[in-house]
């Protein structure tokens, strides 16, 4: 009994710490873009880049395990060349969805273009 406790608790402590999910960012437009931040709705963990160049991509892991909630992911990033209307420089998108904390999609692809963000996903199988 004591052996399958220790098998289960073991078994949870490895599934909470990699909860979460794959995130390419390609950064498409022609000047580099800064200060990525990529999370989820309920902010519990954060991936962060400094600086992705023109023609670059990155890839990292965002955990999940802190969310709980239903949700979707968000990405910010400061953009050189491009200035919103209100003046700042900040730009920020959402995207994709989660379930109960747990993502639903093996991995996210971020294109990063001039004019647009379109974000691509690989269900899990």
């Amino acid at each position: 009994m004591t052996k399958n406790l220790i098998i289960i608790a073991f078994c949870s402590l490895l599934y909470s710490c990699t909860k979460g999910i794959d995130i390419t960012v390609k950064n498409d437009r022609s000047y580099p873009v800064k200060n990525i931040k990529i999370y989820t709705s309920e902010q519990t963990n954060i991936l962060r880049f400094d600086q992705i160049e023109r023609g670059e991509d990155v890839t990292g892991f965002l955990s999940m395990s802190n969310s709980r909630t239903d949700g979707n992911y968000i990405i910010e990033f400061d953009s050189e060349n491009h200035r919103l209307d209100s003046g700042r420089k900040r730009e920020k998108t959402e995207a994709g969805y989660y379930t109960n904390g747990n993502p639903i999609d093996k991995n996210h692809i971020i294109f990063i273009h001039n004019d647009t963000i379109i974000w691509q996903s690989k269900l899990k199988n």
